[in-house]
């Protein structure tokens, strides 16, 4: 977990995950609704994405042209600097 994860944890404030040389911004897993874990157990990743990332932040990232690697490649990213894992 990286120390402005552990942080943002302690205090339940959003912190930052750089992906692809863009820095979003991403509540503490512990805050993410249950919606949000359903969405990721049945699969629904973009649905996730959007709901983690807000949807300024999700339009900033569809305007990247992203593919399906790419929305798996940023919430590997969200999860290794939330320290959740997989």
């Amino acid at each position: 977990m990286s120390k402005s994860a552990q942080k943002a944890e302690g205090t339940g404030k959003p912190f930052p995950v750089e992906y692809n040389g863009v820095t979003y911004t991403v509540p503490t897993p512990l805050d993410w609704d249950a919606d949000v874990l359903e969405l990721l157990e049945s699969g629904r990743l973009t649905s996730a994405l959007r709901m983690i990332l807000g949807d300024d932040q999700y339009e900033e990232f569809r305007a990247t042209k992203p593919k399906l690697r790419h929305a798996g490649e940023l919430m590997e990213a969200i999860n290794a600097a939330g320290g959740t894992g997989n």
